[in-house]
């Protein structure tokens, strides 16, 4: 990456070692799970929704065409699995071993983000080491998910945004449109992500708006170009210009389901058959299906609008204060002691005395990952305030906006894997806040002596105006005033 061209060679040598340590731990714990073992990978690899992505690159293979692929998933992760089964054969452990070292270039792609919001090799290092340490990288990167697929892409997409901000360069929105188009053919999540996006390219500050308007269509355009040839198999074959069915499932199975459970008092499983009983058990178009329980859902949804509501939130909420702990306890050979699906009705009061209760059985992972989480987040809040002084809040409120999506969109089922591809956001901004509470309490604690902090020198962004959009050499005299 040229941004490296601008480190010397004891810092390059830092990175590295960050880098290599983020790696021992990914393919630590890939050794430690032993998923190319028959038993690990038919009871805790090739379960679940990465069963659905296993069969789907197995009939890719087979059939050398779509015509088998079904509407309930995107093509791209399938299509990635089935690259690399047919180059070892059908082993999800390669797979796995393939996403490690996706995981560990996702944390490289989002200290770039960092260092081109910031300016600041101080937050690039610190960006990169809230990655290594994380333990949701590896352990999404130890699934046969898509999410360490999209997140990798998303930050790819996000690097290239901010860049394009910086040059202003037609090309660099059409790069940014088509990996963003590619995150929606991974997961269709993403598929409203760019109407997030595009205000801000509008509105870009410092710049023509006539050149804003050109860069706006030009980053929509390329976007729905890159799902076209997607969306035209869909219609060919189902009469339906769209993605996948898997978003209208969700909204009436674990999202309209789970509140009808709750406030009825009945089964999940109840919940469900009685919400798809308005769906046509005879329709056999897959996009017909779903848009019926899209309005199921949607029609429960609107007779308890509150009571829905506040259950979302909570899942939202969840997505970022839950830990990993099921996934690393599974790992481990060990049973977590709940299930992920009794979080969503459980009071906080049931969670607090549960958390206490399960301490010692789940090796004290809560607290501690707990405080990993405030840490990150308490940096997020200085650095968004850093941004927003320094009349950078643009920035600031670009990344919230990439949060807020994710927290919106997750729906009940808030598990902490979701918030994997949201670090891409929230990460370069809590690095950024992270170096200004680290170097205040340096520079109290050593009374303003010359010596720099994490073995750093200080980092001067260049005068070429690359890094236009970046944070200046000073941060706001409302807080501190660095020298970076």
């Amino acid at each position: 990456m040229t941004v490296m061209n601008n480190y010397s060679r004891p810092q390059r040598w830092m990175f590295g070692a960050i880098v290599l340590v983020a790696l021992a731990l990914h393919v630590g714990l890939f050794i430690a799970f032993k998923p190319w073992d028959p038993v690990v990978a038919h009871e805790r690899v090739v379960v679940s929704d990465a069963r659905g992505y296993h069969d789907l690159a197995l009939k890719l293979l087979h059939t050398r065409s779509f015509d088998d692929f079904g509407a309930f998933r995107t093509p791209a992760y399938p299509l990635f699995v089935a690259a690399i089964y047919a180059v070892v054969g059908a082993k999800p452990w390669v797979v796995l071993l393939v996403q490690i070292f996706i995981s560990v270039g996702t944390g490289i792609l989002v200290s770039a983000i960092a260092h081109r919001v910031t300016g600041s090799l101080q937050s690039a290092f610190i960006t990169l080491v809230l990655a290594a340490l994380n333990p949701l990288f590896p352990v999404m990167a130890l699934q046969l998910m898509s999410e360490t697929l999209f997140t990798f892409i998303l930050a790819a997409a996000l690097l290239v945004c901010i860049m394009a901000f910086e040059m202003r360069q037609s090309r660099r929105f059409a790069i940014a449109g088509v990996l963003l188009g590619l995150t929606a053919l991974v997961r269709p999540v993403s598929w409203y992500l760019p109407w997030v996006v595009a205000p801000f390219i509008l509105l870009q500050p410092k710049n023509a708006r006539t050149n804003n308007v050109k860069h706006t269509f030009i980053f929509l355009g390329v976007f729905f170009l890159t799902l076209f040839p997607w969306q035209v198999r869909n219609y060919r074959t189902y009469r339906a210009y769209a993605l996948a069915t898997v978003a209208d499932y969700n909204l009436l199975e674990y999202n309209a389901a789970r509140v009808k459970s709750i406030i009825e008092e009945v089964s999940l499983d109840q919940a469900r058959e009685e919400l798809n009983q308005s769906v046509a058990s005879t329709e056999h178009n897959p996009f017909a299906r779903a848009r019926a329980q899209k309005r199921a859902a949607l029609s429960y949804i609107a007779q308890h609008p509150v009571t829905y509501a506040w259950y979302h939130i909570k899942g939202g909420v969840n997505m970022f204060v839950g830990t990993v702990k099921g996934e690393l306890l599974i790992m481990a050979g060990r049973a977590p002691a709940h299930s992920a699906s009794s979080v969503t009705a459980e009071r906080l009061s049931e969670r607090v005395a549960r958390v206490v209760f399960n301490l010692k059985h789940e090796f004290y992972l809560t607290p501690l990952l707990l405080f990993q989480l405030l840490i990150e987040y308490t940096g997020f809040v200085v650095g968004a305030i850093a941004l927003f002084v320094k009349k950078k809040g643009w920035l600031a409120a670009f990344f919230l906006s990439i949060v807020l999506y994710f927290f919106l969109t997750v729906g009940l089922v808030g598990s902490s894997r979701f918030r994997h591809p949201v670090m891409t956001a929230y990460f370069p901004v809590s690095a950024y806040g992270l170096w200004i509470i680290v170097r205040q309490i340096y520079m109290r604690l050593c009374r303003g002596k010359p010596r720099t902090p994490l073995g750093l020198t200080p980092f001067r962004t260049r005068s070429n105006g690359a890094h236009a959009h970046g944070v200046d050499q000073h941060l706001p005299s409302g807080l501190i005033t660095i020298h970076l």
